[in-house]
Parts: C-alpha cells; sequence; structure tokens
C-alpha cells in the first residue's frame, strides 16, 4: 500500500519527481522524503490562535502564511520571562565569612588558609579575627564562579558564608 500526500495544498507525485516533503509506505516502513523547500509557520499557543491563523485574523493577519511550498518548520513564539534574582557572571562577588563560634580559632584559620589561594596565616588569622569580632569579614573579590565555589567549599567544611555583590 502506498501513500501520498499532499502539503499546503500541493499533489505530491513519486519521490523522485517531487519537491515537497511526502511520506510513502513501502512494506509498512513510512519514509519521508524532503525538498529544499520550506515552510514558516508558528505553533499555537491556544485552539483560538489556531483558528486565527487558519481562518485569518481580521486586519493586518491575513492568517497562515507560507514562504513557499514544502516542508513546514514550526517555531514556537518565546516567551521572555522576567527572572528575579538574576546573578550577572562578570560581576565581582564578596565572600562574606561570619563570626562562627562552634568551632575552633584554629581550625578556622587552617580552613580558610587552605580553601582560598595565596592566604597566608597572618592574613586568615586576621580575616577570622575580624569575623570572631564584628560578626563578619569579607574574604575576598572574585568573579560570581570563583566566588561561589569558594564559599562552597568554606560551608562543606561547616563554616557559615554568604556571597554578596561588590
Amino acid at each position: 500500500m502506498a501513500f501520498v500526500g499532499s502539503v499546503a495544498g500541493v499533489g505530491l507525485g513519486s519521490s523522485s519527481s517531487m519537491g515537497a516533503a511526502a511520506a510513502v509506505a513501502v512494506s509498512g516502513k513510512p519514509r519521508v522524503v524532503e525538498s529544499k523547500a520550506a515552510v514558516r509557520m508558528q505553533v499555537p499557543n491556544s485552539p483560538s490562535e489556531l483558528f486565527r491563523q487558519n481562518r485569518g485574523g481580521g486586519i493586518g493577519n491575513p492568517g497562515l502564511q507560507t514562504q513557499s511550498t514544502g516542508t513546514a518548520v514550526l517555531e514556537r513564539p518565546v516567551e521572555k520571562v522576567p527572572q528575579t534574582g538574576q546573578t550577572d557572571p562578570g560581576a565581582f562577588y564578596k565572600v562574606i565569612l561570619f563570626g562562627d563560634k562552634s568551632h575552633p580559632k584554629q581550625y578556622i584559620v587552617k580552613t580558610v588558609m587552605n580553601v582560598i589561594p595565596g592566604m597566608t596565616f597572618d592574613s586568615a588569622t586576621a580575616k577570622v579575627e575580624e569575623a570572631l569580632k564584628t560578626g563578619t569579614s569579607v574574604v575576598g573579590v572574585w568573579i560570581f564562579e570563583q566566588a561561589e565555589m569558594y564559599c562552597d567549599l568554606l560551608r562543606s567544611a561547616g563554616l557559615k558564608c554568604d556571597l554578596r555583590e561588590a
């Protein structure tokens, strides 16, 4: 059994002489043949939009618009959803260490030295003492990805820290 269909109202002949897409069932297996020409249309979001597309939407909307006959390309309109709380990956962020008296001071200093590159014993001690005395201390400023990584490493060691935009 062979099935020859039509696309955009154009009748299709055999697969060797046609210039559009057709599905031909040969021995029970469908075969799709595509042409180089494509039809561009928008996928409607609701049945009422589909009705307006097919019937013509009145002034300024002639309905289904095609560039040529052939394969149909469906494009869904992209909805831009405003996102709150987005971070700018190129902006600089501060890693803030909170004063935490549940861990010994030596452990916090050792952890900060191990996690933060280039942190000396003296600077780590000063940052930890500032965090214990005032409640917070800025450990360093980096781009978002690095700051997030250092903050996650400090948190995984049991310390309390956060990111703030610089």
